[in-house]
């Protein structure tokens, strides 16, 4: 069985075979007054989807693997109540 890093990292080596950048993983407090915390990996590009900024690396396609905080909210079955 593979561990997460072998997971991640062949999933990164099959996007740079394919000529993708693989660029660094974004905050997960973003730069952006619009969002709250980071979803999907995509708020680094931002500014390049809006056109303020140029794609910094050619061809303009990259992968990333985006780090992740799960918080599981543990719901309380209901009861019965027997008679």
């Amino acid at each position: 069985m593979m561990t997460s890093s072998e997971i991640r990292q062949s999933f990164l080596d099959f996007f740079k075979s394919k000529q993708h950048t693989i660029v660094p993983s974004s905050s997960l407090m973003p730069d952006s007054p619009n969002l709250l915390f980071t979803n999907a990996g995509m708020n680094q590009f931002v500014p390049t989807f809006l056109g303020q900024t140029k794609c910094s690396y050619q061809p303009g396609r990259a992968a990333d693997t985006q780090k992740m905080h799960s918080r599981r909210r543990q719901t309380q079955r209901p009861r019965r109540r027997r008679p």
